[in-house]
């Protein structure tokens, strides 16, 4: 979730994400997803797409954070 709001920031500072919003309030066009908007951003700038490795190390570690430990 981090890497969200992270990656949303970095959207809003380099002013991607109002270009997006007035083009979809001028338009009847579809709604975007924030997954389909950092995909986009992963797209154009290509530095950017360490967020996405990062989020599944971070979800696996997650993961094995809320294992039950063995029983002995």
């Amino acid at each position: 979730m981090r890497t969200r709001f992270a990656a949303l920031a970095v959207c809003v500072g380099m002013g991607v994400v109002a270009p997006v919003a007035l083009a979809q309030s001028d338009q009847a066009s579809p709604i975007i997803t924030l997954d389909a908007a950092l995909q986009r951003v992963a797209d154009i700038h290509p530095e950017l797409r360490l967020f996405g490795p990062r989020r599944q190390a971070l979800d696996a570690e997650r993961e094995r954070a809320a294992l039950k430990p063995a029983l002995r």
